[in-house]
């Protein structure tokens, strides 16, 4: 069952709903990279303009464990908020 939180966006708050699997990794990815959830949020709204932040947030997500699963990259060289 998704699980709905509220998150703020370029400082807007909204409602952004997901599966549990999806919040654990943000909140991972997040934690990794030592970036706040709104920042991450805000960042994948910008990279993934088109379409909803829900599904920029499942396929950034996917980007990023797939990168860090390829060749060896180690979470700091994966693609990141703070790289980009």
């Amino acid at each position: 069952m998704d699980h709905l939180r509220n998150v703020t966006v370029d400082g807007r708050p909204t409602s952004l709903r997901l599966e549990p699997e999806f919040w654990s990794a943000l909140d991972d990815i997040g934690e990794r990279e030592r970036f706040p959830l709104p920042a991450l949020c805000s960042f994948i709204s910008h990279r993934y303009p088109h379409g909803s932040l829900a599904a920029g947030v499942r396929v950034f997500v996917a980007s990023y464990f797939r990168e860090l699963a390829s060749g060896g990259v180690h979470a700091a060289d994966a693609p990141s908020p703070a790289s980009a």
